[in-house]
């Protein structure tokens, strides 16, 4: 009987951490879903960042090339 028993806690355990995780996406989308402007905002920033960051190093090596 010991070994239903911790099967069955096992089962349980892991259906409480499958729910939890569950529950923590779905609390994440909503949360994204109430801020997506902002959340937008941020990777456009970003990406705006990255590409400047990126093509100021293609500039240097082209001018470096040119010499």
């Amino acid at each position: 009987m010991e070994h239903n028993t911790s099967l069955l806690s096992k089962f349980f355990a892991y259906l409480s951490y499958l729910f939890s995780g569950g529950l923590i996406a779905g609390d994440m989308m909503n949360f994204l879903n109430e801020n997506y402007g902002a959340v937008g905002s941020c990777v456009a920033i970003a990406t705006l960042l990255i590409t400047w960051h990126y093509k100021r190093k293609e500039i240097k090596i082209l001018e470096r090339n040119l010499k």
